[in-house]
């Protein structure tokens, strides 16, 4: 029930990608990261679930606190780590 109710990266549905429906669109974690955002001054937050190449769900939790950059810049370095995951063969 948890990963179900879990926003879809890239899913345009409102009640499906939630915070994610315009996030790594057109990346291997489109329709496949389950996750949640979460921002406040200075922090930003992806956390949750992309199957990756070899097809093994893997969990992830990227955190980061009193970043001193545009907050655009961090949420770019959170869906190349997402999209990282999703391509990765290496586990």
């Amino acid at each position: 029930a948890w990963y179900n109710a879990l926003p879809v990266a890239g899913n345009p549905q409102r009640l499906v990608g939630g915070s994610l429906r315009y996030r790594l669109r057109g990346t291997a974690a489109e329709n496949n990261l389950h996750g949640k955002t979460g921002s406040m001054s200075g922090v930003s937050s992806l956390t949750g679930y992309v199957t990756d190449a070899n097809g093994r769900k893997l969990v992830f939790s990227m955190v980061t606190n009193n970043y001193v950059v545009a907050g655009a810049r961090v949420k770019a370095l959170e869906n190349r780590l997402a999209t990282a995951l999703a391509n990765s063969t290496d586990y």
